[in-house]
């Protein structure tokens, strides 16, 4: 029998098989748009938080698709915005990371979706909303109390994330919360070490007025000056670097051994004291 043929069987009569059979059809409405048939199909007895075995409920396809009338229909008939797929990806990650209009993202919020949980990749909505520049998404995620700080399975956080892809309106939204400013990756660098690495003198300016540690080392033991010594058209970078340490020493340790070396060294760059 088709899903259609169960729309006239009392739901209580169906056997497993043809509710599971109603499921699929309402999933694939849902993956679909087709709003009329998801709600032909849930009036018929469908579970409304039915899940495919590996793509989740219908609120992850109609959030992944973009189908925003379908998501509110799923909301306004309490579909379980907990509920993951077999990447343990709620509807919310999957609707960011998909790129659905804000509008559902921002719905499945308000609908208190989980905002700190990790799917398989480690990554949260946070993370995908830095990964896609999408600054209202995460001003959304902040005023929920999301946790910016939780990085993925390689350590990398959202702010990292951001700046790697240099992604500024993000940026400007993660630093006004707690971010992990010096927090390390796998490889033991920072937010700004990342700056240094994708030669963006702008950030690294930024993460340095914020007041980022620049005498942290990665793994390989180098320091966000090192790194920008080493990299061809870095010079603008490690003179900002060079000004952060010289101001650092400036006026009170300014007799010390070290801070005249440091001094006489920037001096000979030409860097401005």
């Amino acid at each position: 029998m088709s899903a259609s043929g169960l729309f006239n069987k009392p739901w209580k009569i169906l056997s497993a098989e043809e509710r599971a059979r109603l499921g699929e059809a309402f999933h694939a409405a849902a993956d679909q748009g087709d709003l009329d048939a998801v709600k032909k199909l849930h009036a018929a007895g469908a579970d409304v938080n039915y899940s495919h075995v590996n793509l989740g409920t219908a609120l992850i396809a109609a959030a992944g698709e973009n189908h925003a009338p379908v998501v509110d229909y799923l909301l306004k008939n309490k579909a379980g915005v907990r509920l993951c797929n077999m990447f343990n990806q709620s509807a919310l990650h999957i609707a960011i990371r998909q790129g659905a209009d804000n509008a559902i993202a921002l719905s499945l919020i308000e609908a208190a979706s989980p905002l700190n949980e990790r799917d398989t990749h480690g990554a949260t909505p946070s993370f995908y909303a830095a990964q896609n520049a999408n600054a209202d998404v995460l001003e959304a995620l902040a005023k929920k109390c999301a946790d910016f700080t939780i990085a993925n399975k390689k350590g990398v956080t959202p702010l990292m994330q951001a700046t790697m892809a240099s992604h500024a309106d993000a940026i400007d939204v993660l630093v006004k919360y707690k971010c992990g400013l010096d927090q390390q990756d796998d490889e033991g660098r920072t937010a700004l070490m990342h700056a240094v690495i994708g030669r963006n003198a702008g950030l690294v300016e930024k993460y340095l007025s914020l007041g980022a540690n620049f005498d942290l080392r990665d793994k390989g033991g180098e320091t966000a000056a090192a790194i920008a010594n080493r990299l061809p058209g870095a010079g603008k970078i490690s003179e900002l670097l060079d000004s952060a340490a010289a101001a650092r020493l400036m006026p009170f340790h300014a007799g010390t051994d070290s801070s005249v070396t440091i001094m006489k060294r920037l001096v000979l760059k030409g860097t401005a004291i």
